[in-house]
């Protein structure tokens, strides 16, 4: 038999089909004790699933706050990391063009001290000749 009554636990469902049963000339069943203490599980298996509902409830609540946690912290982690990229990469930029200045300096020097060379070079060729010269005056006098 159907019943178009809203059940809130399944105590009632089960009052109620003994009811009808009762209403509609049925002589009660010798399992009304049975019918009583399923009667009483159903309530017990409500309640258990009652608090295994806020339990999961509860847990579902914790780990969505943990992965937010988590989530907000991979953000912080990576914006931290982005800008440290940044800045290694102007730090690293600035350091290759110190290191060309270098190199080109280094070149220009080269190229200086080249001539430098050239002319150390003369200036021993011309205190020889000024040797050369100084003793033949020598040998004159």
């Amino acid at each position: 038999m159907a019943t178009d009554l809203p059940v809130s636990t399944p105590a009632k469902a089960l009052d109620q089909v003994a009811d009808q049963r009762v209403a509609s000339g049925e002589a009660p069943t010798q399992g009304a004790p049975d019918l009583a203490s399923a009667a009483a599980l159903l309530n017990d298996l409500g309640n258990e699933f009652a608090v295994l509902r806020s339990d999961v409830e509860r847990l579902t609540s914790s780990l969505s706050d943990s992965v937010h946690e988590a989530t907000q912290l991979t953000l912080t982690h990576t914006r931290l990391y982005d800008s440290a990229v940044g800045v290694l990469q102007e730090a690293t930029e600035e350091a290759v063009a110190v290191a060309r200045q270098l190199a080109q300096r280094c070149i220009a020097l080269g190229k200086e001290l080249r001539g430098t060379d050239l002319l150390a070079e003369r200036v021993k060729r011309l205190r020889g000749s000024v040797d050369q010269l100084e003793a033949q005056v020598n040998r004159v006098l």
